[in-house]
């Protein structure tokens, strides 16, 4: 088939939209891979340009709330849909890699014109549920950008997730549409532990970009509780606007802290995470996330999961006993009687549900439902 993947969002863009691609050519497919030219995370114009994909221009923003961020969207959707219009021919299917909820609108405009043309919807965020605005998604505005995706889903002839909570949040809109759940994933490199743990005080890291989506305030409360109980050593890999308030937070709330920076190296990572007992995953309530990308790297790394986002995380930890969950009457004791077995069941999950060979197998199979449908 020829295959064009539709996406904007160079976040997701290293394990998604660049393994999609991989496996489908794999496959004997011919693969389009539309992508912006601004990068998300840096807030800047991007300067690689890689083979296989057609870049778009966007409109520049610098804040994630903001009326630029949705006319960025709202372009790059009409240029990137433009585009698929004017090369309708060249495709069979379409896999639309979302939000932006816009891309859901326009591909049902699409569909309208062009029904022999599959479409495949690929969930990877919430919009508005995972922005921490304290507003309702059915209050106005949100419920207009919520409608964006939810009243013109019904195009999808397959519609993928990227875990479980997502599919459940809007089973309702999708009802009746075939329906899979694919990971985020990454290369399986193999891991040979060489723990180093401290016996007298329990090692904790935080791991990745620290935002407004971070509830720093529970990260204080969890670094408290257990420093009742044994002396916490914080560590933290990485940066981010809020970064310098989770440092004072670990310095006021733990017996040790220790700043190792943004960490890009695989063998630096796994030296400092083979010397802590438990990563963190911890976000405000009003969040609604699935398996978060910093939940990967703590268990590719078979690290245990100290976690209070309910969801697919959730139910990982509680099925698999790979870490703990903290709500209300969490026994921070038992925590601290740390089981070292746990690294096992962590790195075992990550090799039965994260690696790339099972996101190949799900989206060959996901290929296979849509080529068969009618």
């Amino acid at each position: 088939m020829n295959i064009c993947i539709v996406n904007c969002s160079s976040t997701y863009e290293q394990y998604r939209v660049d393994m999609l691609r991989l496996v489908l050519i794999e496959d004997g497919h011919e693969v389009t891979a539309l992508a912006s030219d601004f990068l998300h995370i840096e807030k800047k114009k991007r300067d690689d340009h890689k083979d296989g994909y057609v870049y778009f221009e966007a409109i520049p923003y610098q804040k994630n709330l903001s009326i630029q961020r949705i006319r960025s969207y709202t372009d790059i959707s009409a240029k990137m849909f433009r585009y698929v219009e004017e090369n309708i021919e060249k495709f069979d299917l379409l896999w639309i890699v979302f939000p932006p909820n816009t891309f859901v609108r326009d591909a049902y405009r699409l569909k309208q014109e062009h029904p022999e043309v599959k479409i495949v919807l690929d969930l990877i965020d919430l919009w508005p549920e995972s922005m921490p605005v304290g507003i309702s998604s059915d209050v106005f505005p949100m419920s207009v950008w919520k409608n964006r995706r939810d009243k013109y889903i019904g195009c999808a002839d397959h519609f993928v997730s990227e875990c479980d909570l997502f599919r459940t949040r809007i089973a309702k809109a999708a009802e009746g549409i075939p329906a899979t759940t694919i990971y985020l994933a990454r290369t399986d490199n193999g891991y040979a532990p060489d723990l180093h743990l401290d016996e007298d005080s329990l090692h904790l890291c935080y791991l990745g970009s620290v935002n407004n989506i971070i509830d720093i305030d529970a990260v204080g409360n969890i670094l408290r509780e257990l420093n009742k109980c044994k002396p916490v050593t914080m560590h933290v890999i990485g940066g981010g606007e809020k970064i310098d308030l989770l440092l004072d937070v670990c310095r006021q709330n733990s017996s040790k802290l220790e700043f190792h920076g943004k960490v890009f190296d695989r063998d630096e990572k796994k030296r400092i995470l083979d010397g802590c007992h438990y990563g963190l995953n911890v976000m405000k309530k009003t969040v609604c996330v699935g398996l978060t990308m910093k939940s990967m790297d703590y268990i590719e790394f078979g690290l245990p999961v100290i976690n209070n986002i309910e969801g697919d995380t959730w139910d990982i930890i509680d099925r698999l006993g790979i870490g703990y969950n903290i709500g209300d009457g969490t026994d921070y004791g038992r925590i601290t009687d740390y089981d070292v077995s746990m690294r096992g069941k962590v790195r075992e999950f990550f090799e039965k549900e994260l690696t790339c060979e099972v996101f190949d197998r799900k989206v060959r199979s996901v290929i296979s439902s849509v080529s068969e449908s009618k």
